[in-house]
């Protein structure tokens, strides 16, 4: 498994960095440089992809005003959704299979306004909560689905499945 800085290196070698738009580190460790390497230089960013790298924190997380679809997913992320606010073009937030315990972590997403579809399941939060998607609907009301389903219980097929551009 490549290191997050060797990942990170290969798929912007010749790049400028400022137009790219969609960078996928799935399944690499992560290491401490991750936030000195997803910086503010990244201007253009749509899409980011952080699933499997042992996150534990957003500290240092960048200000990407451009991103629209974020993915976390199976991590350790436990807290420190705050951290997003910087990037309030997220339309698609994936934090499921996480560590988050306390269901009010959840209200720091309030700073991303545009925010329609999240994925929260496989967080002990929820695990252990009744019904806990019309909550979030509730709370949110830009919600369109959550963890693929929309506010009648209905699946909701991702419209983006087929997305591979790095």
């Amino acid at each position: 498994m490549p290191s997050f800085e060797e990942k990170f290196a290969s798929l912007t070698a010749g790049k400028d960095i400022a137009s790219i738009v969609s960078l996928t580190m799935d399944q690499c460790h992560v290491g401490k440089a991750w936030s000195e390497l997803i910086s503010d230089d990244l201007t253009a960013l749509k899409r980011l992809s952080l699933n499997s790298v042992g996150l534990s924190s957003l500290h240092g997380f960048p200000s990407l005003p451009a991103l629209e679809k974020l993915e976390m997913a199976d991590n350790r992320l436990n807290k420190g959704l705050d951290k997003l606010s910087g990037c309030v073009n997220i339309v698609s937030l994936n934090i499921a299979g996480n560590k988050i315990r306390d269901f009010q972590v959840f209200n720091a997403l309030s700073s991303l306004p545009k925010l329609t579809h999240l994925y929260v399941e496989k967080n002990p939060c929820v695990e252990s909560a009744n019904d806990y998607r019309t909550t979030l609907f509730q709370q949110f009301p830009t919600l369109q689905t959550v963890d693929g389903f929309d506010r009648n219980g209905n699946e909701v097929e991702d419209d983006d499945d087929d997305d591979d551009d790095e």
